[in-house]
């Protein structure tokens, strides 16, 4: 007989079991424990001032069961400016699978993000097994984000993917070699463009922020204080923010965090936004990100584009290539509401590991 069980709000006072819930069943990856999972649930959901609290729980006489919640961004949406919510955080405990919570808090996910004010829901998946039920529920595939990885060091990656001393050993002057050449090929002229690393976002970067948005059809919202809160509040992420000058004025920025990505070390290069396109601003930065994956001891680095980004030959010029890795981005567009999914192109969307819960 299945066990009945309640689908709830969170509050703040839950924090802990959801915690607990996401640690005994394989959802805190590399790096990620109770408390630093606590403290991120708090900075996604509870401390957001872009939207109201989207966060569901499945409980259960035995506790909670099942976590899924929503982050608030700011969107433009063409010549409208929206609220939309990114789907995060889904975690069912194994031992309830087969009753299936998931249905039922997708059900009461989608009711309550729009009686909430948001105008779209979306999402990023990897996995078979968690793209096709939502599909089931009546969300739509959007597109793919495609992970790009630019090699820094072909020796730590060789030897996790070959267990074997002396065949790493007799490797390691090749592909040392190989490593360099790579680096020749790629080689990044910058110019004479200074890159400053800062820990926040000023008000001098607002009006080329806002001229960068009004290029783009539908993009989640760059703000000074969009920025702030994304890369700057929370500590535990440890995120880098490197900006480029051009006679003192910002030229542009680039923001990596460096993290465990499977068995590698990484670089993940979460987002970079050129007021103009310029491969020399383009150069600069991705020198300082590759300056700190050295000095880091990183194996590589990552980063996610669509295949209509417009940096995507420069990322190619770099040294990057596409891996097989990739995201389905979802969406969901309520009935009743003014968007429509009939009239959403993927390529009018800006999209990359900005708009994540994790990255």
């Amino acid at each position: 007989m299945s066990e009945l069980y309640e689908i709830r709000d969170v509050v703040d006072t839950d924090i802990e079991s959801i915690s607990n819930l996401a640690q005994k069943n394989e959802l805190l990856l590399e790096g990620l424990t109770t408390s630093i999972f606590s403290n991120m649930l708090r900075w996604l959901h509870s401390n957001s001032e872009v939207g109201k609290r989207v966060q569901l729980l499945a409980q259960s006489s035995n506790g909670v069961i099942a976590h899924y919640g929503g982050v608030p961004f700011r969107m433009k949406w063409h010549k409208k400016k929206i609220s939309a919510i990114l789907a995060s955080n889904l975690v069912v405990d194994k031992n309830y699978r087969k009753q299936s919570p998931f249905f039922s808090l997708q059900k009461e996910f989608i009711k309550s993000y729009h009686a909430k004010g948001y105008s779209f829901a979306y999402g990023a998946i990897t996995r078979e097994g968690v793209l096709n039920p939502h599909l089931r529920m009546g969300w739509k595939s959007l597109g793919l984000l495609h992970v790009y990885i630019r090699p820094t060091s072909l020796n730590y990656i060789f030897s996790k993917y070959v267990n074997n001393p002396l065949i790493s050993g007799l490797a390691r002057f090749p592909l040392q070699l190989v490593q360099k050449m790579w680096d020749i090929i790629f080689f990044l002229r910058k110019k004479n463009i200074q890159v400053v690393e800062e820990a926040i976002f000023d008000n001098s970067m607002s009006t080329l922020l806002d001229d960068w948005m009004k290029k783009n059809k539908i993009c989640s919202d760059r703000s000074v204080e969009i920025l702030n809160w994304r890369f700057s509040e929370n500590k535990d992420r440890n995120y880098r923010i490197y900006i480029a000058y051009i006679n003192g004025l910002p030229a542009g920025y680039l923001v990596a965090r460096l993290m465990p990505m499977k068995q590698f070390l990484s670089v993940a290069l979460v987002d970079l936004v050129l007021f103009k396109e310029d491969k020399y601003v383009f150069n600069a930065l991705m020198k300082q990100c590759l300056s700190f994956a050295h000095d880091s001891k990183a194996d590589l680095i990552a980063s996610a584009l669509t295949d209509h980004d417009s940096l995507k030959s420069y990322f190619y010029r770099s040294g990057f290539f596409r891996s097989r890795e990739k995201f389905t981005i979802v969406g969901h567009f309520p009935k009743n509401g003014d968007l429509k999914f009939s009239e959403f192109h993927f390529s009018d969307f800006h999209i990359n590991w900005f708009d994540h819960d994790y990255v």
